[in-house]
């Protein structure tokens, strides 16, 4: 005759189970990469405080040496290849601050600068990569363009006497230099965030 499975008894009601309740890890087991996507997930709120704040202070020195340059806008490329909705905002917010500051044009100026810069730059990633030098380049022909463009512009609404080869000089150091302090700032960033993360 077939043997009837057997089947537990039925625990009295008011006795507790001795067995331990399984725990959340063991229901919900981590995955293996858990703590590699953590490390990916972004740079320490510190470490990051700390590479923008020495970023500003090189950053203003290195443009005190150039004077009519931004050597700053370098910043802003590289919150806008991050994609940090907050660490964008407060870059460009302390960006406008300090050129407004150390600017001799009315405010008004590094918004409209700034403005442009971002709309050049999305412009130019529609296109191309944010890695490609030829994204780079023509990025930064565009900024010298718009650098002599803004200045010409603000100058004769605020009836301000212009030396116009002056200003071409400086567009042209301005088109000069920002690749190569993009470029040495993407590098240097690179300890703060990983390669794959800090890059649109």
């Amino acid at each position: 005759p077939r043997r009837a499975a057997r089947t537990a008894p039925a625990r009295p009601a008011g006795i507790d189970d001795p067995r331990p309740a399984p725990s959340r890890r063991a229901v919900f087991p981590e995955r293996p990469d858990a703590p590699a996507r953590a490390a990916a997930a972004g740079p320490s709120m510190t470490l990051n405080i700390l590479w923008w704040a020495a970023f500003f202070v090189l950053g203003l020195a290195l443009q005190q040496a150039l004077p009519g340059t931004d050597v700053l806008v370098a910043g802003l490329f590289l919150a806008l290849q991050e994609r940090r909705p907050f660490q964008l905002a407060v870059v460009l917010f302390a960006l406008i601050l300090v050129q407004e500051g150390v600017g001799t044009l009315d405010f008004g100026t590094s918004v409209l600068w700034y403005l442009l810069v971002i709309t050049l730059f999305f412009a130019g990633r529609w296109m191309f990569e944010t890695e490609n030098w030829l994204f780079v380049l023509l990025l930064s022909g565009c900024i010298g363009l718009a650098h002599y463009g803004v200045i010409w512009l603000m100058t004769r609404l605020q009836f301000i006497p212009l030396d116009m080869t002056r200003l071409l000089d400086e567009s042209i150091l301005q088109a000069l230099l920002t690749p190569f302090v993009w470029q040495c700032s993407m590098m240097a960033r690179r300890w703060v965030v990983p390669n794959e993360n800090n890059t649109a």
